[in-house]
């Protein structure tokens, strides 16, 4: 059986018109269903049978029909993929926000800056966690004086210069 499918035309519609799109799939399985909702169907339709082992009195379409056990998959996968294809607003998810200071970076003493001190290129370096000044700041404090002590491995932070 020849599988010809029109994706790119779904993009296109997608694209010039303001409605969902979707699939009518008259292929075996349920693989290409799962691709039309990767590549953003909303509406899928495919031949329903209560048994594919079942004689067909319904000619060539009882052969591509899927069961109650498909179904299941097609709306298992398609959730899946839909979490995995997210949205088109970035932002963190609740379990990045919660990590968000530990894995960025922020200007940070490499040495102990005493009070008094002008601050040069190799008292500080950009390392983890976030909680001091952040990176793209790292000229506008070279040169600053410290106000307060700052010990080695403590972050930057405005109030301290």
């Amino acid at each position: 059986m020849e599988i010809k499918l029109h994706f790119t035309e779904n993009q296109t519609l997608k694209k010039e018109f303001d409605y969902p799109v979707g699939i009518s799939d008259h292929t075996k399985g349920i693989t290409v269903c799962l691709a039309a909702v990767a590549l953003g169907a909303k509406v899928v339709e495919k031949h329903f049978t209560y048994d594919k082992t079942a004689p067909s009195r319904f000619g060539e379409n009882h052969d591509m029909s899927i069961d109650a056990g498909d179904l299941k998959e097609i709306v298992k996968h398609s959730k899946t993929i839909s979490k995995a294809l997210g949205s088109e607003t970035k932002e963190p998810t609740e379990s990045e926000k919660a990590t968000l200071n530990l894995i960025r970076r922020s200007i940070i003493a490499t040495a102990d800056i005493p009070t008094g001190s002008k601050i040069t290129e190799d008292m500080v370096d950009i390392l983890r966690p976030a909680t001091g000044i952040e990176p793209e700041k790292i000229d506008e404090v070279i040169g600053k004086v410290a106000k307060k002590d700052i010990k080695r491995f403590e972050p930057v932070t405005w109030g301290k210069i």
